[in-house]
């Protein structure tokens, strides 16, 4: 990595989906918290919103770089727009100078597009260059068009030559030249996986796992954990089954078999779920809106609200686990239960947004894709029906997890739309209040089956 205290312009050169861009937004908030700039860098964006797709493109890139970033759309005149704001900023970033250059192309005709281009590119890169003023860094991302097939039109080519000497221009005047040829590989694929397994762990329990990326710059790997939220949950299962089997062994009195059960997962995870649940009910049952709700979530302090709904939670869980503790059978769905609780997480995290402008939910709550929503849940029916068939022989198993994904979408859908009415979206805490509730209800469905089913 390079000197973070550089200035001037960095050239972020590469193929489409190559990983250029994320190397550049990460460069940008590496440099701009090495300089201690209490300003957000400036990112100028050259999209246009040409239609409804590209659009939703573009909000949806303003979105995953909210944090550290302020977004400025100029399709064209991005010279006189880095003019303006030159003093206000300490990092920028110019993202993506071919579709910059596209649009000069577009609007100005192809005769005249190279000679407009470079007399801006003269006055972009004197902001940056000239003398008195190296306290800035410009970081310009870039294709590399030249790799490939030659253009079959005549305008095709024009477009690549004007980009390659462009591009060869401003390298000569960059102070770094940064190349990408490629963006996953299988090992880089692999790495992210474990990496957001890694963040899973450490999200959902107290148990120290390495941060292998550093938490500025996983957003991807953050939001990808949600995946493995379920698998976290079986190894709490496999805890709880264990206590069960050892308190058996034991023979010990099933009330202090079942306060065993209700302490051990708060042991692994500090209260963290249960904390949430508690910051949850004293914002919700306040008579508040939702901006002094989530003032309420971020106060440290305990109201009498928490306290209520925290003490006759817990009674109603060893209440619950007593009644399980009592037979083999029932006590297998130890291992079930928080798989889906934890699941009931991406549920509410899938399909709420994020109230807060920054946050570390904003990396997972409202972004989570389909391909991860659909992963989770394979993940929670495997890590939830192997091990009940395996280990209880339940003739039944289908119909036990059918009865559970009822249940667990039930209390997700609910603590969706009542978070959505209090607080206008859904936070980490409310993530915590959805695992325990649904906890509370699955336990309640196998201890009280024909009640609850």
């Amino acid at each position: 990595m390079m000197d973070t205290n550089e200035s001037g312009i960095i050239l972020v050169l590469g193929g489409a989906r190559s990983g250029k861009s994320s190397f550049a937004e990460n460069l940008a908030v590496e440099i701009n918290s090495a300089r201690g700039t209490r300003n957000p860098a400036a990112f100028v964006a050259t999209g246009e919103r040409s239609d409804p797709e590209f659009e939703r493109r573009i909000e949806e890139h303003i979105k995953q770089r909210a944090v550290g970033f302020k977004t400025f759309e100029e399709p064209v005149e991005v010279d006189t727009l880095l003019e303006k704001i030159h003093s206000g900023y300490s990092v920028f970033v110019l993202e993506c100078l071919t579709t910059w250059l596209g649009n000069i192309f577009y609007k100005n005709g192809e005769k005249t597009a190279e000679k407009i281009a470079f007399e801006k590119l003269l006055k972009i890169t004197g902001l940056f260059t000239s003398v008195g003023k190296n306290d800035k860094t410009l970081i310009v991302v870039s294709n590399e068009v030249g790799l490939g097939i030659v253009p079959h039109t005549a305008l095709g080519r024009n477009f690549r030559d004007t980009q390659g000497r462009i591009n060869m221009k401003l390298a000569g005047d960059a102070g770094g030249v940064y190349f990408f040829g490629f963006r996953d590989t299988h090992e880089n694929k692999m790495k992210s996986i474990f990496n957001s397994l890694l963040i899973s762990i450490g999200l959902l329990s107290r148990i120290p796992v390495p941060h292998p990326v550093p938490r500025d710059k996983a957003e991807d790997e953050l939001m990808r954990s949600l995946a493995f939220f379920p698998l976290v949950g079986l190894a709490y299962g496999f805890v709880l089954y264990s206590a069960w089997l050892i308190m058996a062994r034991l023979s010990a009195d099933i009330e202090i078999t079942a306060l065993v059960l209700l302490l051990v997962p708060y042991l692994l995870n500090g209260f963290f779920h249960f904390d949430g649940l508690c910051d949850t009910a004293d914002a919700f049952l306040a008579d508040r809106g939702p901006s002094g709700r989530l003032e309420i979530m971020k106060d440290s302090r305990i109201g009498s609200f928490a306290l209520a709904v925290g003490c006759i939670y817990l009674i109603a869980k060893f209440i619950m686990l007593k009644k399980i503790s009592g037979s083999q059978e029932t006590a297998a769905l130890l291992l079930a239960v928080p798989v889906f609780s934890r699941y009931s997480m991406v549920l509410v995290s899938a399909f709420s947004s994020y109230p807060k402008k920054i946050g570390l939910g904003a990396a997972m709550i409202g972004r989570t894709s389909p391909a991860i929503i659909a992963s989770s849940t394979m993940i929670c029916i495997a890590a939830a029906g192997a091990p009940l068939y395996l280990t209880a022989g339940y003739a039944s198993t289908a119909e036990t997890l059918a009865a559970f994904i009822c249940l667990t979408l039930a209390a997700s859908v609910c603590m969706i739309l009542l978070s959505r009415k209090k607080i206008g979206g859904a936070t980490g805490d409310v993530l915590g209040a959805a695992c325990e509730t649904a906890e509370l209800i699955l336990y309640a469905a196998v201890a009280f089956p024909a009640a609850i089913i």
